[in-house]
């Protein structure tokens, strides 16, 4: 009898074992189930959204070629950059760059493009000789020891136009933009028609690639010149905290009623923009461009 009984406990219990080992097996086959689809979906996910954060780095890569390609055609003014006119654009595709393409736009822009509207003035009738300005770099004092260098500008008018003109706006821009260490403008001096009388506001604007000092004045109460007084001048100065910085390009301009321009630059020089598209990515890029050499001035990244 005992013999039997212990027989009979070991096949009850191989029994029952065999039962729990294929409870256990489904549960862990339906737990698998559970977490494996979920996971699977997160891995390939996870590899869709590092293929698109890989094609739009090759992307970006390619706009950033696209942009110095287009610098590149700005140093050498190839044809047809050299007889563009202000607002016209020269439109040309890439060759391939990391398997793709990019659309390159270059335009033509006026230098006064993001100090004054475009509704200011006549952009194809500037008046010559009405302004010049003397040199900035003759009229400088540098200070090392404090780190400071002073500039002093005189915007000189000579009217040679008929009837009556009353002055809008008269501005001057410097590049480079030297940072926040700018003061000024200071001891301004009037020589007449020049005037202050009636000026409405005075102003630093920084743009592209430099910094520019705006006064302008209420509507039809500007300094006026006639045939009996056509001369003036305003001489300002200002000072940048940074002995070594140096003024390497200026214009100074003058607005006058019924949109009439006057301009004047230290060298022949314009502003360009240069914009790259590949896909949904874009990069937009402002440049001035003197003959024998380009400066990159800003640039900016867009994509949806």
């Amino acid at each position: 009898m005992k013999k039997d009984t212990i027989m009979s406990v070991i096949k009850r219990l191989k029994a029952e074992e065999s039962g729990q080992v294929l409870i256990l097996s489904l549960i862990f086959l339906v737990m698998g189930s559970l977490t494996m689809v979920p996971l699977l979906n997160f891995t390939f996910t996870e590899m869709e959204t590092t293929l698109v954060y890989k094609d739009k780095t090759y992307d970006l890569y390619t706009c950033d070629s696209a942009i110095e390609d287009g610098v590149h055609k700005l140093l050498k003014m190839a044809s047809p950059l050299d007889t563009l006119d202000i607002g016209d654009s020269y439109t040309y595709t890439t060759e391939l760059i990391n398997d793709r393409t990019a659309t390159v736009t270059i335009t033509k822009k006026s230098l006064l493009t993001g100090l004054i509207g475009d509704d200011e003035y006549k952009v194809d009738q500037p008046h010559e000789g009405w302004l010049n300005f003397d040199v900035p770099s003759e009229n400088i004092t540098r200070n090392y020891e404090e780190d400071w260098v002073e500039y002093t500008c005189t915007l000189n008018f000579d009217y040679q136009g008929n009837g009556n003109r009353n002055i809008e706006s008269i501005g001057a821009f410097f590049s480079p933009y030297p940072g926040d260490i700018i003061t000024g403008p200071y001891d301004e001096v009037t020589i007449p028609v020049i005037t202050f009388a009636d000026l409405e506001t005075q102003e630093m604007r920084i743009a592209a690639g430099g910094f520019s000092y705006i006064y302008r004045w209420e509507n039809n109460k500007g300094p006026e010149f006639d045939k009996d007084n056509r001369t003036g001048s305003l001489i300002f100065q200002f000072k940048v905290d940074d002995a070594d910085w140096t003024n390497s390009l200026m214009f100074a301009w003058a607005t006058f009623k019924e949109q009439d321009i006057s301009y004047v630059a230290s060298a022949e020089f314009y502003k360009w923009q240069i914009e790259a598209v590949v896909g949904d990515t874009t990069i937009v890029a402002e440049a001035l461009a003197e003959l024998g050499g380009v400066d990159i001035l800003s640039w900016e990244l867009s994509h949806n």
